[in-house]
């Protein structure tokens, strides 16, 4: 079983069983990103690469502190416009045209956060993750085994 404790910066998970570490380097910035504004809680990492870009976001609209939170929504039109509790992963290979594939938690693929650690003083956050999304074609994408811990920003 692999070692779910949070570590500083650090966001980790498993897509359809494949390692899934944040890196960028086709852009400057941090591959990992955690934000609140309002009730809203923001969790992602990115992964970018030779023109491949891939992503793991989790949003849940009424956070309220160390709890365990259930993902059944989409994402939406943007990290900041959903109206549930979501899951959402995005897979693009930017040298091929159409090639991008968003996959969403649903009613029925759900999934769970749970905050383990959060420390409103520094503005840090901890917890796991496990989520199956869905893609419009219907393609499954299961994101296991998540962790992070990191800083985030508030708007």
């Amino acid at each position: 079983m692999p070692d779910l404790t949070p570590k500083s910066r650090d966001f980790y998970c498993k897509v359809n069983g494949k390692k899934f570490y944040p890196k960028n380097s086709d852009f400057k910035g941090s591959p990992t990103y955690a934000y609140r504004k309002d009730k809203i809680l923001v969790v992602k990492g990115n992964r970018s690469t030779s023109g491949f870009f891939e992503q793991v976001e989790i949003g849940i609209i009424n956070y309220s502190g160390k709890k365990t939170y259930s993902l059944y929504g989409s994402a939406g039109k943007s990290a900041i416009e959903f109206d549930d509790n979501h899951g959402f992963y995005q897979i693009e290979n930017y040298n091929v045209i159409g090639s991008e594939i968003t996959a969403n938690t649903d009613t029925i693929k759900i999934g769970k956060l749970v905050v383990t650690k959060h420390d409103p003083s520094n503005k840090t956050i901890a917890g796991t993750f496990e989520f199956t999304a869905v893609s419009a074609t219907g393609k499954i994408y299961n994101i296991t085994d998540g962790h992070f811990d990191l800083t985030y920003v508030t708007y």
